[in-house]
């Protein structure tokens, strides 16, 4: 390849183009399958004072489209680089896959519920256009585990409240377990409300919906 590289036109990259012959059988005793591919060899332009590219700086892709250009390969790979992103950050942090059924049914739907999670993570990026996607997902998550220290802190102070008011049953009666009844009512109306559950905090979400609809 040495004083073959050419400019990929648009593109801060040097390329060349080969087409070849590809046998695709396996086994010295199968039958020969000649098939036509492009090879498309890339490497890195130099950049400051870097007076060579490193003899690692390169790349070779692979097509079956004899009539694809070197700057379109490369746009379709970009394309698909964009899919292995999404896949690696479903599987690390969406639950892709990760459901206890192992049935076709259970699979399909784990594909479907990882990717309205990751749309609902693009929406309020959208929102939010100085944030990555990756961001809102690590705020909704810091946003999550508050919530949940604060239901852990309370199951605390209801072990105390709960040993407090028995010490006094034989004064009070029946009105302990109406306190404590008033107090669980209370407390899990607070956490209902900041999960954006209740009833109130719905509406106006679907109030907003419909606007934007219109």
């Amino acid at each position: 390849m040495r004083g073959k590289w050419e400019n990929i036109a648009g593109l801060d990259y040097r390329g060349k183009i080969v087409d070849v012959e590809l046998n695709l059988a396996t086994d010295k005793k199968e039958k020969v399958d000649w098939v036509n591919v492009r090879l498309l060899f890339v490497r890195g332009q130099c950049e400051g004072d870097k007076p060579s590219v490193d003899k690692k700086d390169w790349a070779v892709f692979l097509t079956s489209d004899m009539t694809m250009e070197a700057a379109k390969i490369l746009k379709v790979y970009a394309m698909r680089w964009g899919i292995e992103v999404y896949f690696k950050f479903a599987t690390q942090h969406l639950g892709f896959l990760k459901e206890q059924t192992e049935t076709f049914a259970s699979h399909i739907a784990s594909i479907y519920m990882a990717a309205i999670r990751y749309l609902m993570l693009v929406q309020a990026k959208l929102e939010h256009a100085e944030s990555r996607v990756c961001d809102v997902r690590n705020y909704l998550n810091k946003q999550l585990e508050t919530v949940d220290f604060a239901k852990h802190l309370w199951g605390l102070f209801q072990t105390i409240i709960s040993s407090t008011l028995e010490g006094v049953r034989e004064q009070i009666g029946s009105a302990v377990d109406i306190a404590m009844s008033a107090i669980e009512e209370s407390i899990q109306g607070f956490f209902v409300q900041v999960l954006q559950l209740d009833t109130f905090t719905m509406q106006l979400e679907a109030k907003d919906c419909a606007e934007l609809d219109d």
